[in-house]
């Protein structure tokens, strides 16, 4: 009888502590918003640099995301929208922002809820609406259609936007340092999570090879060959699931590109882009 009760009670605590059943702690470990934050100083002198202007859009939860244009995003070149990762804010980008100008097309950058200067909470259902929010934003400025919009996602920020192909069709999706499942990283980063099947996870559960399964959306999969966080083995499934183009970074990790990988960063996406920018429209 003892053994019995025992058992139950070990197999309520594991469900109570599953991150379904307890999303805050799953959230916790996922969501690093004030971790890490940039330089305000970088970010204005890249402002002035490009043409930056501060937006702010209002989400359908009735708060305001903190977002940023660089470059002309109306005509020209077309615009990438650019998710950030699960940690800091816009001016933690500016190395990256940089390298994305240098490829000659302007960039919408924004924050996740409750990171930077963004209001409300991160949740995976939050993430997901701000993405939709944000693209809705950039088109209605850009005046463009969804055909003419690029998405890049860094980290996580990739799962959330390689999710939307399920709605919209852009011109093309770039994924930097991304993983081929949510539930896969989490686990390898928080071994106590394999105690945990897979429905035992909250919704979305943004598997992203699953996403890009049979796009034909023109995929770059971009990922530092020494990524401690999302391994080399996240970039092989991802280019496997969207038959896409894996840029390979030798010396960078996960957040940030090294100085020996930048120009191959930028000549990679400046090819990758000018043969999405000759693709006949759809």
């Amino acid at each position: 009888m003892l053994a019995c009760l025992v058992v139950i009670g070990l197999l309520f605590l594991w469900l109570i502590l599953s991150p379904r059943v307890v999303p805050r702690l799953y959230y916790r470990f996922l969501f690093l918003p004030h971790k890490e934050v940039g330089d305000k100083s970088e970010l204005q002198e890249l402002a002035a640099q490009h043409d930056g202007r501060e937006y702010w859009i209002r989400t359908q939860q009735g708060h305001d995301l903190h977002a940023y244009c660089f470059g002309d995003v109306s005509s020209g070149p077309m615009p990438i929208l650019y998710g950030i990762g699960r940690d800091g804010d816009i001016a933690r980008r500016v190395r990256t922002l940089k390298l994305l100008l240098a490829a000659g097309h302007p960039v919408f950058i924004y924050e996740h809820s409750g990171y930077g200067q963004s209001g409300g909470k991160p949740s995976l259902k939050q993430l997901r609406d701000d993405a939709v929010s944000a693209f809705l934003c950039l088109s209605l400025k850009s005046g463009r259609p969804n055909d003419e919009i690029i998405l890049m996602g860094e980290s996580f920020g990739g799962a959330i936007l390689a999710d939307m192909l399920h709605t919209i069709r852009p011109a093309a999706l770039i994924l930097k340092s991304s993983f081929a499942s949510f539930i896969t990283v989490a686990k390898e980063l928080c071994p106590f999570l394999y105690l945990f099947p897979r429905f035992l996870f909250p919704h979305p559960r943004f598997e992203t090879a699953k996403s890009l399964l049979g796009t034909k959306v023109p995929v770059l999969i971009i990922h530092g060959k020494r990524d401690k966080i999302a391994g080399w083995h996240h970039a092989k499934r991802l280019q496997e699931a969207s038959r896409g183009e894996l840029l390979e970074l030798p010396t960078s990790r996960h957040s940030f590109i090294k100085p020996e990988d930048e120009s191959a960063f930028v000549e990679g996406v400046r090819a990758f882009l000018a043969k999405v920018d000759r693709l006949p429209a759809l």
